[in-house]
């Protein structure tokens, strides 16, 4: 790399990848001196706001501007009030938001539950108004999913609500790891994928963070970066009739639904790029931006009840559990469908009534070697106390940590049985190439080949051969 020429931004030690700032002629001379490198243009992300709908909060009834009268219909839509009841708000989960800052002072938020990193910019400020909201619609009192998740901020975007590179979001979300976050939640994206990106977030999901993105605001079936990514789930939004959002994307990488129109959450009081000169910290705006937030929160509300669970279990959960919106299991539109606090609860719990057999594991693509859900065992096990004293029983409240060593029946504790104390069994499952196959410019171009550098990322979706891509038929692909 040529200092003198170059501002270096980043240093991914951990992607043997480096990223620079320098004028194009600069560049092309590295591309020719350095041919074994790769190079790669680093692509823009935006707040999710192209499809926000922003409402005039002098128009609202003036108790409801200044004071919640009722609960934002979203929170009823994912079940969040009955996770409650079971014992499950979300405390000791650390939701990591990666926008445009927090407003410290804003009251929906108890002191010692929020935190942030500081970088160039301040967190703990928001002249745009994007973050706030989001914040809110996860952890704000009377208005978020998971009130009692730790809110941890790192904010990318300025004042003017403009953007980011993606480098920086992947620098953000490393931020989010070191800083102790379970999940990272990013109402953001951008059309242009990244390896760098790619590669991180694959990282960080292997290494148990659940990164949570909005699938997009532009009403088509582009891809957005970084919720199109595998170990990503990419969120779209459904209105209060659980309808499509006409803004919504529409794709084969959606993974879930939630609400994300005219959702009501906080804003910063006294005003904001988004919400006017309004002083009053509350408003409804509309995009998927607003539907990620109650994913996160779900998913917040999930790891809480099982903290032994890793990001992988609980992305499973969440899509295995979704009530169904569209076609029979996943489809372009909601994905699995809309998501739900209590059903994936009841699911990791080993509920009747869900299929546990890990079939449709993962967020984009068929299972490969590695290891599934939890299954509890015995099957159909219950406690020396009766029927009723069975995992399901064990996985609300505080039931495994009161009775969960105790109660054995034929020798075994719900410790040992159920997977919602920490026992069960975890099944293993293997991968295949399909014998033979080739991309459809020759036998040159076969799973080995995709094995080579970032083969699968450029061109697995491509160059189809007898119906398959080598997303479809290679391991090597399918992990990624």
């Amino acid at each position: 790399i040529n200092q003198a020429m170059t501002t270096v931004k980043h240093n991914f030690d951990e992607l043997n990848a480096i990223v620079v700032e320098a004028d194009a002629d600069v560049i092309e001379d590295m591309k020719r001196s350095e041919p074994e490198f790769v190079f790669e243009e680093d692509p823009p992300r935006f707040p999710m706001k192209g499809g926000e709908k922003k409402i005039n909060q002098h128009s609202l009834p003036a108790a409801l501007a200044r004071k919640l009268v009722e609960t934002p219909y979203g929170i009823d839509m994912v079940g969040a009030p009955q996770a409650w009841d079971m014992g499950h708000t979300g405390a000791g989960v650390k939701v990591c938001v990666i926008d445009s800052g927090f407003d410290e002072n804003h009251p929906a938020f108890e002191e010692g539950n929020i935190s942030g990193i500081d970088t160039s910019i301040a967190w703990n400020s928001d002249g745009c108004g994007h973050g706030t909201h989001v914040a809110g619609t996860i952890a704000g009192k009377d208005v978020g999913v998971a009130p009692d998740a730790e809110i941890v901020v790192v904010r990318i975007f300025n004042d003017d609500c403009g953007i980011a590179f993606s480098s920086r979001i992947y620098e953000a979300a490393r931020q989010c790891k070191e800083k102790g976050a379970n999940i990272v939640s990013m109402s953001l994206g951008g059309p242009l994928p990244s390896w760098i990106e790619y590669q991180g977030f694959k990282n960080l999901y292997e290494d148990n963070v659940l990164s949570i993105a909005a699938a997009g605001n532009g009403g088509n079936g582009w891809w957005s970066y970084p919720a199109s990514y595998t170990g990503v789930m990419s969120v779209a939004a459904i209105d209060e009739s659980m309808e499509h959002a006409p803004f919504s994307q529409t794709n084969r990488q959606i993974d879930i639904a939630a609400p994300g129109v005219d959702v009501y959450s906080t804003f910063p009081v006294g005003g904001c790029l988004i919400c006017g000169n309004d002083a009053d910290g509350y408003g409804s705006i509309s995009g998927t931006s607003m539907a990620t937030p109650h994913v996160s929160g779900v998913a917040a509300l999930v790891w809480g009840a099982f903290p032994t669970k890793t990001a992988a279990q609980i992305l499973d959960a969440l899509e295995q559990s979704a009530l169904d919106l569209g076609d029979e299991d996943k489809d372009k539109t909601f994905g699995s469908g809309l998501v739900q606090a209590p059903a994936a609860i009841q699911y990791l719990g080993g509920a009747s009534g869900f299929d546990a057999d890990n079939s449709n594991a993962g967020s984009d693509g068929d299972n490969v070697g590695g290891t599934g859900i939890c299954q509890d065992d015995p099957p159909g096990w219950h406690d020396s106390d009766g029927d009723e004293y069975n995992c399901a029983f064990y996985a609300t409240g505080t039931n495994c940590a009161e009775y969960g060593d105790g109660f054995a029946n034929n020798g075994v504790t719900a410790n040992d049985a159920c997977c919602a104390c920490g026992g069960g069994t975890t099944p293993s499952y293997e991968c295949t190439d399909t014998p033979g196959w080739h991309d459809s410019e020759g036998e040159t171009f076969d799973c080995e080949w995709y094995a080579e550098k970032q083969n699968c990322f450029h061109y697995g979706d491509q160059y189809s051969n007898n119906g398959m891509t080598a997303n479809q038929a290679c391991c090597v692909c399918k992990s990624l």
